[in-house]
């Protein structure tokens, strides 16, 4: 009598052979959509020295999704994927934002954000929101702590997918980011 092994060894094979012939999954690697532009001309604000950094569970390329509000289990789309880290797009939304604002004169502030949350968030109703999260700290141009704050946004999605789930993450940003800006023009008027 052969031993198990043995006689599985053939089949092991064949199921290795097989999934070596199968055709790749196709990637689909994502970016934030394009922001709406803003219409009104925004007021000079102090320059603002920004530093994005994230939780280290979002220091990949993964999309995340959480199949229930009420449970905290992520999972990841298996073939989407971020063009970039996620605080590496905020950053760079961030700063085109910013570049749209006059600078006034004066010496720079700090601005410094810890995003810990960046992900697809299905409803009971399969339904699905964008979700983003960032604490922010804003130290003057002294270094001195001036204000902290944290800040969630949501936007819907269109359909439950990872690219509806990427164009509700770029609205969430953006109001995350509005949101953000409104609390620093603020916090530096004091």
């Amino acid at each position: 009598m052969k031993p198990v092994i043995v006689r599985l060894l053939p089949c092991l094979a064949a199921l290795a052979l097989a999934a070596c012939a199968s055709a790749p999954l196709a990637e689909t690697r994502y970016r934030l959509p394009e922001p709406a532009l803003l219409s009104a001309a925004q007021p000079a604000m102090p320059a603002l020295a920004v530093t994005v950094e994230q939780a280290a569970w979002l220091n990949g390329l993964a999309m995340h999704y959480q199949l229930d509000a009420q449970r905290p289990q992520l999972a990841r789309y298996r073939d989407s994927l971020w063009a970039d880290r996620p605080a590496a797009l905020l950053a760079a939304r961030l700063r085109q934002r910013l570049s749209a604002i006059p600078v006034a004169a004066g010496a720079p502030w700090s601005l410094r954000l810890y995003l810990d949350r960046f992900e697809q968030v299905y409803l009971p109703d399969l339904h699905s929101q964008g979700e983003a999260r960032w604490q922010a700290e804003l130290r003057d141009s002294h270094g001195a702590l001036r204000a902290r704050h944290t800040f969630s946004a949501s936007a819907p999605a269109s359909q439950a997918h990872a690219e509806a789930g990427a164009r509700a993450l770029g609205a969430a940003s953006d109001a995350l980011i509005e949101d953000t800006l409104r609390w620093a023009r603020e916090g530096m008027g004091r």
